[in-house]
């Protein structure tokens, strides 16, 4: 169960990193701005889900002061009546009763994003210029000139 929970995790900066990869492609193929905005989610979605609890607890470690014996104390002697009240009012101690609950996330939007993205990118590479169009242009230069 712990590595399909591991696997489900891991499909996040992969769907990210194809859709990266995608919008890359084809932003290089056709230069279009809307491109650019995808390639910063994807971006940023990597980021999120690789870098950003390194780079917090980079900051944290630089900022959290130590505790002192004073407050460990009070800390302790919080907990105590905490765990003091649990058992006051449910008979047992707390240990005994927690659960682990865990939501699984899975990367449905992402995934449909990139897939949507890759057909997208398909369409526009195989779509011919509208004949009618362009005969339009070129008959309305010839009555210019």
């Amino acid at each position: 169960m712990m590595i399909l929970l591991r696997l489900i995790d891991g499909l996040w900066p992969v769907a990210y990193l194809a859709g990266l990869l995608v919008t890359f492609r084809y932003f290089r193929k056709h230069g279009k701005p809307v491109f650019v905005l995808l390639l910063v989610y994807f971006a940023m979605g990597i980021y999120s889900h690789t870098l950003a609890r390194h780079v917090d607890r980079f900051f944290m470690s630089r900022t959290v002061t130590d505790i002192t014996h004073e407050q460990l104390e009070k800390f302790e002697a919080y907990q105590k009546d905490s765990e003091d009240l649990y058992v006051k009012h449910f008979g047992v101690t707390p240990g005994h009763t927690t659960t682990a609950v865990r939501w699984i996330q899975f990367p449905l939007g992402q995934i449909l994003l990139v897939i949507t993205l890759f057909l997208v990118g398909k369409r526009i590479e195989s779509m011919t210029p509208n004949q009618a169009v362009h005969a339009m242009g070129a008959s309305a230069l010839q009555h210019d000139g």
